[in-house]
């Protein structure tokens, strides 16, 4: 068995952040460019909004700290999203390349694969 305890994390899939977003029940929209690709992700706040902006390679947060209203300190909410995150790629491959959950806690999951 192994243990993951800290990694450092890329947002690059949009998917995987839209999962989660969800699952930390941050409530955010979409913003397309004219090749109804997605260029940015937004939470809305009251006088300035946080964005994960496309770069080409990876989704960059951008906000300013002196708006910032959400539940969670800025650090605890990156900690908060990259674990998840990070949780969620690994569930999704793992499934991907045929494992199957057998036992999941919100700190944990076990795959089992048979050959």
């Amino acid at each position: 068995m192994s243990h993951l305890s800290k990694v450092k994390t890329e947002l690059k899939d949009f998917n995987v952040l839209k999962k989660t977003l969800i699952k930390l029940k941050i409530d955010h929209k979409l913003v397309f460019d004219t090749n109804k690709s997605i260029t940015k992700i937004i939470i809305s706040q009251d006088k300035s909004n946080i964005e994960f902006v496309w770069n080409g390679k990876t989704y960059e947060l951008h906000s300013d700290l002196n708006y910032w209203q959400q539940s969670w300190p800025i650090d605890e909410f990156l900690k908060r999203l990259k674990t998840k995150y990070t949780c969620i790629m690994l569930h999704d491959e793992n499934e991907r390349i045929g494992f199957v959950p057998i036992k999941q806690t919100e700190q944990t999951t076990l795959f089992e694969r048979w050959f």
